[in-house]
């Protein structure tokens, strides 16, 4: 399965949404995103989902980098936040350091995003 998530910023602060209960990892926090459909590319599909999910229009996505288990290939996508959103889809969300981030209960892939890429991450908000 293909799935696309960004890794939304303002400052030195990362956009973590909570899962709902009933999904699979319920209660865990992740990066928004979600599944690329059919013909879509990972940028069109992470738009897509931006929308459905924070009710975002647009953004500059930055490509970071992928993860691969025996069912899921998630790409990664960082960009900064500059205009409001409505959580439509998750439980909450809430604004993180990458500091903190390490520390919360993250989904595992998102983890795994962290343990990774998190040198290429914390470069961006340095910027």
């Amino acid at each position: 399965m293909e799935v696309v998530c960004a890794i939304l910023y303002q400052k030195n602060n990362l956009l973590l949404a909570q899962r709902p209960s009933h999904k699979k990892h319920g209660d865990l926090w992740e990066f928004p995103g979600g599944k690329v459909k059919h013909g879509e590319s990972h940028e069109e599909a992470l738009s897509r989902e931006l929308f459905e999910e924070l009710h975002i229009q647009t953004l500059s996505f930055y490509y970071i980098g992928s993860t691969h288990n025996e069912d899921l290939n998630l790409h990664t996508y960082i960009s900064p936040l500059k205009e409001a959103y409505i959580p439509i889809e998750h439980r909450a969300v809430s604004w993180l350091s990458l500091k903190n981030l390490q520390k919360s209960p993250l989904c595992p892939s998102d983890l795994e995003i962290i343990n990774l890429y998190s040198k290429k991450i914390e470069s961006f908000l340095t910027l």
